[in-house]
């Protein structure tokens, strides 16, 4: 999933990934269903769209926290604006 995100050609278009990213949240979510709450699995449902972009969002700029500060510090390859 990751790969395929990363992936800077057209190799993999956004529905194909959005599939595999429901495959995986449906899996976690069967794994997980005792320690998530309803409010969450109610949530998360009908937004996977928008769940995987800022997901893919994250993997193509990751921030980092440091611990001694409690603002993020973006990836070097980052094009994202502190706020």
């Amino acid at each position: 999933m990751i790969a395929k995100i990363k992936n800077s050609g057209n190799t993999f278009i956004y529905t194909e990934k959005l599939q595999d990213f429901t495959k995986l949240y449906t899996q976690y979510t069967i794994k997980n269903r005792s320690k998530l709450n309803a409010f969450f699995l109610q949530e998360t449902k009908g937004n996977l769209s928008l769940l995987f972009d800022d997901f893919e969002r994250s993997v193509k700029h990751p921030m980092f926290y440091s611990d001694n500060n409690a603002m993020p510090r973006f990836g070097a390859d980052s094009d994202c604006d502190r706020v």
